[in-house]
């Protein structure tokens, strides 16, 4: 698949359905397949971005525990499911990126696509 690859994702919706309670245990998955998607890709002469699983609920508690425990260190854009009606998805991107700047985290953009 790697030639058909534009970016990788660590799991989806982590912090409602993956590890919803463990966002620290959440990290040190998400950090052992960063490392290794960026070996593969070294491996191969390329380079994809790795992001986080994409986030299904508003910035809180899950996020900033997961970016104290170093998940921003492991993923090279942030990466969000919106659900909700058009007219309020830039509202809720901004509201993510406040809360992301907010943290104690090397910035990161958001990835899209």
């Amino acid at each position: 698949y790697h030639a058909h690859v534009i970016g990788w994702e660590m799991h989806n919706e982590p912090d409602v359905a993956f590890v919803p309670d463990m966002p620290d245990a959440y990290v040190a998955i998400a950090k052992a397949a960063f490392l290794g998607m960026k070996a593969a890709d070294f491996a191969n002469g390329s380079w994809r971005p790795v992001l986080n699983g994409a986030l299904a609920i508003h910035p809180g508690t899950w996020l900033e525990r997961a970016a104290h425990n170093g998940l921003l260190d492991y993923a090279d854009a942030w990466n969000v499911h919106y659900y909700g009606h058009p007219e309020q998805f830039t509202a809720a991107l901004n509201s993510y990126a406040a809360a992301f700047a907010e943290l104690p985290v090397v910035a990161r953009p958001p990835w899209a696509r």
